[in-house]
Order: structure tokens, then C-alpha cells, then sequence
């Protein structure tokens, strides 16, 4: 491992980067691209072009990069899932692709992602192909990202089937709802605890035009996404890239028609206590609603990462209640909805909980007993099995009392007459009950005395307080 290492970082830069077949041709960002200023590639002729240069040929781009550095990503990768601390180049390598491809950890996954949806439209329509757009909280390409969005990129971007079948059949997209809201601990001594919290995601499958013909709430098991994704790319197929009216009709029938069977078939096994059941969504009119729901019953739908943010949300003042995972994991396996990490998603949550946890200078022990690495793979594996654990109650979640919801509204006459916009509206109010009425995603509490002025424990105000002399501010 060491000396890999070595020879990674010893070796030339333009060699680690050299994108073969890279011409001067295309290289003007795609409209509604922006540019990142990101890092530079060498060219075939020996030229920098910028990162941002290399993503603007497209899927093509990035195929071409990771083909001709495949042995520098293997290497960097390696590293990183050691969970040794990464060099300057390695560094520099990884935030290339990551550049490039419009996705945080994308060595992983090698998938190129739009950000800009008519770009998307117009490649899908060339190839005939659905898209796979991912609403999201914040943005794809951070590292604070909105929690479901980071499980994302491990448990199902990473997945080798689930990116192969997506690089072949699906032309990527992602885009921002709202920032993500943060929450740091600050012990006043330099040490400080950072998290993003609540919010949720989707993944809509929408026909080459745009037309959205179907929606993934939250997290999945790989293999409940992946089979959901090659429904959506056969009917694609068959359908020569053209839904008409009636093609999504008939396929959004036999979709409902399967998760009524699964509701069915949940009322058979075993069963869990109304008191004990995860928050149910339901339809709100942001017009009309007295008060938006708070974060902890928003945060009750997306069970992998509540148990995260179930501690902060009790810690500013909002009462959560944890749900109940275990009952609902061993449903997801009566119902064939469980899910497992495949290797190389494992390989990507090794190299997030051992980051920087390895010296590579340090020595075998002499008794050639590595207690160190002994220690971290026992925490690893509870780890991955507790995640895998709420990814499958999740699923159960999502498939029984969310996307059920999505499925009815895309079937009515309201439904069929929503765009892609409209929709999303309706998903993010009346789904994931975070409306955009409320700017506070439901983590204000004015109903709890904390002994702290206004203007203090809350700040940058949707209307700024003015004070009784007409100047911003109002009292300290």
C-alpha cells in the first residue's frame, strides 16, 4: 500500500491527468453550465485546460478521463478507504473528477450529472434516453450536502450495478430546492460538532421531454432503486423514447396497481403499533395552514439520517420522537424490500468513517497483530449494519405511505396537467411536509422560552425588526 502511495505521488501531474483524446473541439461550457474555475487537466498536447473544460464534453468526457487514469483513481481510492491521509495530489486528483463529473465522491461512481435541466433534455432527446433528476437539498457536488443526498452517493451512486445501468441508460440531472440548513456545536475551545439538518430528496424519472413519469422518495435499498430504474429504462425502450399521454397512463396503472399489492401484502406480516408508526404526510395548503410542521415529524419520513438529527433537533428546543427502525427492517425483509451495501459502496462509507485515521509511516507491530485495524473493522461493520438497517425501513416507508402519494397525484387530472415545477412544489409541501412557505423548514420554536432575546438566538430574520427610531436592528 505504501508504495503505491509513493508512486502516486511521485509521479508527474500532467501524467496523473492526461485525458487522452482531448481535443480543442467542444470545449465550451454547455449552456446553463456554469463554470467552477476548478482545478486544470493536461491536455493531448501538453496544454492545461481547465476542469471545467473536460465537463463540457459531456458523459464523453468524463468516460475518456477515468479511462485513461484508471490506475491513478484504483490508487487514490485504495488510499482513501484506509483511511490514509491523502496528499496534495491525490487531493487535487479526486476534486478533478469530482469537477468534472458535477458530483462529490464520483471516483466512486463515475456518473455525470447536468445541472441545468434543458441541457439534460436536449442529450436525452438526442439518445432517446429517460432522466434521472435528483431534487436535493444544497448541492450534489458538497460535502455538506443534505443527509439523504450524501447516502445517495454511498449507497446507490457507488453501487457498480446501479451506476453501470445509469452511465447506459439515463442521462443525469440534479438540482437545488433551498440550501441546507446547519447546525454546529461549538465547545468554545476550537472543537466543533458540524451537521446539516432535516430536509429530504427525490429522484423523478422524467420522459426525454421532460414529462415526469415517475418518483423515488428518500432513500432506497439498491436493489428496490435499481429495479425501480430498469422499469423506467424498459419502458423507455419499448416505447422508442416517445410517452404519449396514454404510455404513461398505462405505466403509472401497473406502477400503483404493484405498490397497492404491496400495502396488501403489508397487512399480512407482522405489524407495528399506530403509537409506534412513522409521521404520515399529509396534504397541506401552505395558504392556509395556521403553522408549518416541524422538523421532527418531517424528519420522522426519512429514517437513515433522523437518528443523526433526532439529537439536534431535541437540542434546539423541538421535540422529536425516535421511530421505530427495528420493527420496521424486519418488515422490509418480509416484504423483499431489505437492502445490502455492495463493495464498493462499502468501500466509499470506509473511506468517510476512517478518513485520516491511518499514518502510512507507521510500522507493523512487531507480534504482526494489527489491534488498530482490528478495532476499526469491528466498528465498520456495525456501522454498515445499522446503515443498511434504516436504508431498509426507509424503503419500507417510502414504498408503502410516500411514493404511493406521488404515483396518485402524477394519475390525476392535477397531476397530469403539473410540470416538472409544480410537481415538485406539491412533493416538497404535501410529501415531505418542508413547504416553501415556510423559510424556516420547520426549525423555529417560538413556543419555548429560552432566555435569549430574539435578535439573538435568531438571526438574519425573514423581516428584519426595526427599531422605534426607523432603523434596522430593533433592540439588543
Amino acid at each position: 500500500m505504501a508504495r503505491n502511495r509513493t508512486r502516486f505521488l511521485t509521479g508527474s501531474i500532467v501524467a496523473a491527468v492526461l485525458v487522452a483524446g482531448l481535443g480543442a473541439a467542444s470545449m465550451q461550457p454547455r449552456a446553463g453550465e456554469a463554470g467552477s474555475q476548478g482545478p486544470t487537466v493536461a491536455g493531448e498536447t501538453g496544454s492545461a485546460l481547465s476542469a471545467d473544460a473536460v465537463r463540457a464534453q459531456g458523459p464523453n468526457g468524463l468516460k475518456r478521463f477515468v479511462s485513461a487514469n484508471a490506475e491513478k483513481i484504483q490508487a487514490a481510492k485504495a488510499h482513501a478507504e484506509a483511511g490514509l491521509v491523502l496528499g496534495t495530489e491525490e487531493q487535487s486528483f479526486l476534486g478533478t473528477i469530482d469537477s468534472i463529473a458535477g458530483q462529490k465522491d464520483a471516483a466512486w461512481s463515475e456518473l455525470y450529472w447536468y445541472t441545468d435541466l434543458e441541457a439534460a433534455k436536449t442529450a436525452a432527446a438526442a439518445e432517446r434516453k429517460p432522466i434521472l433528476s435528483l431534487r436535493l437539498l444544497g448541492k450534489l457536488t458538497d460535502e455538506f450536502s443534505c443527509a439523504n443526498s450524501r447516502f445517495f452517493r454511498v449507497a446507490l451512486y457507488a453501487n457498480q450495478a446501479i451506476s453501470s445501468h445509469l452511465r447506459e441508460n439515463f442521462i443525469l440531472h440534479w438540482s437545488t430546492e433551498r440550501p441546507v440548513p446547519k447546525i454546529t456545536i461549538d465547545y468554545g475551545d476550537g472543537r466543533r460538532i458540524e451537521r446539516t439538518i432535516t430536509g429530504n430528496s427525490v429522484h423523478y424519472v422524467l420522459a426525454p421531454d421532460g414529462t415526469v413519469v415517475d418518483a423515488l422518495p428518500g432513500l432506497y435499498s439498491p436493489h428496490v432503486f435499481l429495479k425501480n430504474l430498469r422499469r423506467a429504462s424498459e419502458a423507455n425502450r419499448s416505447y422508442g423514447g416517445q410517452w404519449t399521454p396514454l404510455h404513461r397512463s398505462a405505466y403509472l396503472a401497473a406502477l400503483s396497481s404493484e405498490l397497492d399489492g404491496l400495502v396488501n401484502l403489508r397487512a399480512g406480516v407482522s405489524s407495528i403499533p399506530p403509537s409506534a408508526a412513522p409521521a404520515k404526510a399529509a396534504v397541506i395548503d401552505p395558504a392556509a395552514a395556521p403553522k408549518p410542521p416541524n422538523a421532527a415529524k418531517a424528519g420522522a419520513l426519512a429514517l437513515s439520517k433522523s437518528g443523526d438529527e433526532f439529537r439536534m433537533l431535541r437540542a434546539v428546543g423541538i421535540a422529536a420522537v425516535e421511530p421505530p427502525v427495528v420493527p420496521l427492517a424486519v418488515q422490509a425483509g418480509e416484504l423483499g424490500l431489505a437492502g445490502e451495501l455492495d463493495e464498493s459502496s462499502a468501500g466509499l462509507m470506509a473511506a468517510h468513517l476512517n478518513a485520516g485515521t491511518n499514518n502510512v509511516a507507521e510500522p507493523a507491530p512487531e507480534d504482526g497483530r494489527d489491534v488498530k485495524a482490528h478495532i476499526q473493522a469491528i466498528a465498520f461493520n456495525v456501522q454498515r449494519a445499522l446503515f443498511t438497517k434504516s436504508m431498509s425501513a426507509d424503503t419500507v416507508v417510502n414504498e408503502i405511505e410516500l411514493r404511493p402519494q406521488i404515483i396518485k397525484y402524477l394519475s390525476s387530472p392535477s397531476g397530469q396537467r403539473s410540470g416538472f415545477d409544480a410537481l415538485n412544489t406539491w412533493v416538497y409541501s404535501s410529501v415531505f411536509l418542508t413547504p416553501k412557505s415556510d423559510p424556516w423548514l420547520g426549525l423555529r420554536n417560538d413556543e419555548v422560552y429560552d432566555g435569549l432575546r430574539r435578535t439573538s438566538s435568531i438571526l438574519g430574520t425573514v423581516a428584519e425588526p426595526v427599531s422605534r427610531d426607523g432603523k434596522p436592528g430593533g433592540p439588543r
